[in-house]
């Protein structure tokens, strides 16, 4: 009996860099199913982000005792769907600092573990060509000035540019730290194709991104 070849398409990339833009279209196009895997880390940021201790021991207590769920593209703690409220600064900087906990790493692989399972799924995220989906046909890697990216974050949260400096500096220090830990760090797969997307349109990023899918889907 052949097996299945899986279609599986993995975007990484830092925050802002258009990954989970473009992985919606790209799901809407090819009829895949998508998820952003960052919404795991964010979902268990938001259950401790009024916690003053994020040691892991406290931050493993916290999240134990509240259920999480995952239905299509959504997160749903205790019975809530909390999708809207994951992409503050604060939760998506709590996010970075839990990241690398054992515990934590192994509530998001249990998670994530059959979500990758999906024959036709893209995953967008920092670890997915590397670690997630280390064998996927397709992977890219995103990147983008800060300053551009931080300019995303305003208009995507509808903030005053005077909060442009406070996001910028909030970027870097998050790259800095993703890039840096020793657990799953946010780097591109040797096979990712890498697309500066700073000064290029949604749709530009998109067209490029799918030429170099179909290009490659029957090789």
């Amino acid at each position: 009996m052949v097996k299945k070849q899986l279609l599986q398409i993995a975007l990484d990339g830092g925050a802002g860099s258009g990954k989970t833009t473009i992985a919606k279209k790209l799901a809407s196009y090819y009829g895949f199913y998508h998820f952003s895997t960052g919404n795991i880390f964010r979902s268990f940021a938001l259950i401790v982000h009024n916690e003053t201790d994020l040691s892991p021991k406290n931050v493993k207590k916290k999240i134990k005792k509240i259920p999480l769920k995952i239905i299509k593209d959504k997160i749903i703690l205790n019975g809530k769907d909390v999708t809207d409220l994951l992409s503050e600064p604060k939760i998506s900087k709590i996010a970075s600092l839990i990241s690398a906990q054992k515990y934590v790493r192994k509530k998001y692989r249990k998670l994530i573990k059959k979500i990758s399972k999906q024959e036709k799924i893209i995953l967008d995220g920092r670890d997915i060509g590397t670690v997630v989906l280390p064998h996927a046909k397709h992977k890219f890697f995103f990147i983008a000035s800060p300053e551009i990216r931080a300019k995303r974050r305003l208009a995507q949260l509808k903030l005053s540019s005077s909060n442009l400096k406070k996001i910028v500096d909030a970027i870097k220090k998050r790259d800095a730290d993703d890039t840096k830990r020793s657990i799953s760090p946010l780097k591109p797969a040797k096979d990712a194709v890498i697309i500066d997307t700073s000064k290029l349109t949604i749709t530009q990023v998109f067209n490029r991104v799918v030429k170099n899918i179909n290009a490659h889907k029957n090789n």
